[in-house]
C-alpha cells in the first residue's frame, strides 16, 4: 500500500510521448541549445535509442538522461550510449574497444 501515492497511474500511458518535451521545454535557451548540440554528436543509431529510451522511460530516468546529456562530456555521452547499445546488441567486450575507438575517431571529425 505504500507505493500507491500516485492516483492516476494510467496517465502516464496516455502523455508518455509529452514527457521528454515537457522536461526540455522547462528548461533554459542555452540548456536547450547545449541538449541539441550533444545530441547532434551522436550517429543515427546512437540517436534512435537515446530517442526511444526518452520514449520508454519514466519521467525521473527522462529527467536523469537530459541532466546527463547536459553535463558529460560529448565523448563520455557518446561511449556510454554505445556502450548500451552494445549491451542490448548483444556485443562482446573485445568488440566494444574497436567500437570505442571508432566512437573516438568520430568524435574527432565532428568537431
Amino acid at each position: 500500500q505504500p507505493q500507491q501515492p500516485r492516483p492516476a497511474p494510467v496517465q502516464p500511458q496516455q502523455s508518455e510521448s509529452a514527457h521528454p518535451e515537457q522536461f526540455l521545454n522547462q528548461l533554459s535557451q542555452d540548456e536547450q541549445q547545449l541538449f541539441l548540440q550533444q545530441f547532434s554528436y551522436l550517429n543515427l543509431d546512437q540517436q534512435k535509442y537515446a530517442y526511444n529510451q526518452f520514449l520508454s522511460t519514466p519521467p525521473e530516468v527522462q529527467q536523469f538522461a537530459i541532466k546527463q546529456f547536459l553535463s558529460l562530456d560529448p565523448e563520455v555521452l557518446i561511449i556510454s550510449i554505445q556502450e548500451e547499445l552494445d549491451r542490448e546488441n548483444g556485443v562482446q567486450p573485445q568488440q566494444q574497444q574497436q567500437f570505442q575507438q571508432r566512437l573516438q575517431q568520430q568524435q574527432q571529425f565532428q568537431q
